[in-house]
């Protein structure tokens, strides 16, 4: 707790005393494979580097011998794979109130040495990076202060200016992302429509007391259109069938909502939903509004393949009795 404490007292001080600085994070130097480079030589490229970008007086670096780098290390359980997560990285980094990280590495490629550094802000954009190429270890000295001199000269002068320059930033983010969502959603307002005709539908009806009829009609569908986006009107032919020796079918007007299953791509399923009003003969029940009058509505999923087809459940109410239906019906779109 004690340790704690003090680690925290020290990044008030810095605060006060730094508030202008960029405060910098210089990770360890990842070592590739094959390089040549051993233990030794790793460590005197970090000091080396660090010596150069701390010779800027706009900067304050903390590197692994910092005594908040350490504490703060301990007390996250932060490791050395932990450099590659940049989530990790930013936790770590505002924990030192650190601004910027450095990450940098050291690999070969054919006979050539190459030493590469890229300092990120905590948001993981890269701020300024440089690279050099090197035959050995012995001209790592001559070439390290114009390497970190360019790095330097790339970076914000400023903790104010690299905030300004995140802000700018952030706001380019936002409107990016603005514009987007309303492409995406004018894309998914385009196919929220049911502009299609239906033809040869198939039909199965019951209702409390039983089956009411089954069939299919070659001829028998309907109309449907979307004047605007979500919104369908139309009209169509209504389930058919005989039920107690009394022919069952309607002529219907339809109106509901039509939305697509998927955001982004185009959808090939939409689900809609429908107030209708039936006109026609009931069977052996007359309308709840009049004899040939009478509510209905229907849920249902619209396929949009090549041979698109319609599949709904509609329920129609009746003076005293409700029948069921599920249709089946082919769409031809316009």
């Amino acid at each position: 707790m004690k340790k704690i404490l003090i680690t925290m007292l020290l990044i008030l001080i810095s605060n006060f005393a730094f508030s202008q600085e960029l405060i910098i994070v210089v990770a360890p130097f990842e070592v590739r494979e094959g390089s040549g480079f051993s233990k030794d030589d790793v460590e005197a490229i970090e000091y080396l580097f660090i010596s150069e970008l701390s010779k800027n007086n706009t900067i304050k670096v903390l590197d692994q011998s910092n005594a908040m780098f350490k504490e703060i290390t301990k007390r996250m359980e932060f490791e050395l794979s932990d450099w590659s997560n940049p989530n990790k990285v930013a936790e770590f980094g505002k924990a030192l109130n650190a601004n910027a990280v450095v990450l940098g590495r050291i690999m070969k490629l054919f006979d050539e040495i190459i030493i590469a550094a890229r300092i990120n802000d905590l948001s993981t954009e890269i701020k300024a990076a440089n690279d050099m190429v090197i035959k050995n270890v012995s001209e790592v000295r001559g070439k390290i202060p114009a390497f970190t001199k360019e790095i330097v000269n790339r970076l914000p002068k400023s903790k104010n200016e690299l905030d300004a320059q995140n802000k700018i930033r952030e706001e380019k983010e936002r409107e990016a992302l603005a514009e987007n969502r309303k492409k995406t959603f004018d894309n998914y307002k385009k196919n929220a429509n049911r502009n299609y005709w239906d033809y040869m539908n198939g039909y199965f009806l019951w209702g409390d007391d039983g089956l009411v009829g089954v069939g299919g009609m070659m001829l028998a569908g309907g109309i449907h259109w979307s004047p605007i986006p979500f919104i369908s009107i139309g009209a169509e032919t209504a389930f058919c069938g005989w039920f107690d020796g009394n022919y069952y079918g309607t002529g219907s007007f339809v109106t509901g909502l039509v939305f697509p299953l998927k955001i982004k791509d185009e959808p090939r399923v939409l689900v809609f939903c429908d107030g209708i009003l039936d006109i026609g003969k009931f069977g052996s029940y007359t309308g709840l509004f009049a004899n040939v009058l009478t509510p209905s509505a229907d849920v249902g999923l619209s396929f949009r393949w090549d041979l698109g087809f319609d599949i709904k459940y509609k329920r129609t109410f009746l003076d005293g009795y409700v029948i069921n239906g599920i249709n089946v019906v082919l769409l031809w779109d316009f």
